[in-house]
């Protein structure tokens, strides 16, 4: 019987454990998800910046810098969009798109004082060079971003592993104090009949002087 517990007392263990160490299949889902959506955000971002910095190869001056006002003002107008609907249904990651659309409006504001404005001064090449690298430092924050969003789940999932351990340690006392406690009953069990006996030889001596 007490290698029966034991065993089972194992196998459950064993269990608990492989589920811990195991990423729950709807996170998994709903990571994968995250990565996916902010992929394609940073493929469509970094497309319309390279096609904002060929615009200003090819677009006359004037057409240019009305289309940015549009342009900034349609990424406002979803930025506002997506800050409503992160308070409503109170999704942080719907918040953190916003901040990102908003900041991509900015840029979109301020394309023609970079390319055109600030034409002559020292500042003005540099700083068109770093708006001609936007796409690329667009697509660098999204692959980080997704990387720390694995990192996340990954310090979740240890956690969640040190709470196994907790388990194993709870579970090994356990056994220690059923193993005691058997020991206990099995010394105890010749002093008892030894007792018995001593008992009955006394009452035998009782009635034979009797």
């Amino acid at each position: 019987m007490e290698k029966q517990e034991i065993e089972n007392m194992q196998k459950k263990i064993e269990t608990e454990i492989k589920e811990k160490k195991k990423l729950p299949e709807d996170v998994k889902n709903n990571i994968n998800k995250k990565t996916l959506i902010n992929m394609l955000v940073a493929i469509l971002i970094s497309t319309y910046l390279i096609f904002l910095n060929l615009g200003y190869y090819n677009i006359e001056k004037e057409v240019l810098i009305r289309d940015t006002n549009v342009f900034s003002l349609v990424c406002l107008v979803i930025a506002i969009v997506l800050f409503e609907r992160a308070f409503k249904k109170e999704k942080g990651f719907l918040g953190v798109f916003g901040i990102e659309i908003l900041v991509l409006a900015i840029c979109t504001l301020l394309a023609p004082f970079a390319y055109f404005y600030l034409e002559g001064l020292k500042s003005g090449e540099l700083i068109r060079k770093i708006y001609m690298m936007l796409p690329l430092f667009f697509a660098i924050y999204y692959v980080l971003k997704c990387i720390i969003i694995w990192i996340k789940v990954k310090k979740a999932q240890k956690k969640n592993f040190s709470d196994v351990n907790d388990i194993i340690k709870k579970e090994e006392d356990l056994n220690d104090e059923i193993t005691m406690d058997k020991d206990l009953e099995a010394e105890n069990k010749p002093k008892e009949k030894s007792i018995k006996r001593e008992n009955t030889k006394k009452e035998k001596k009782q009635k034979s002087k009797n």
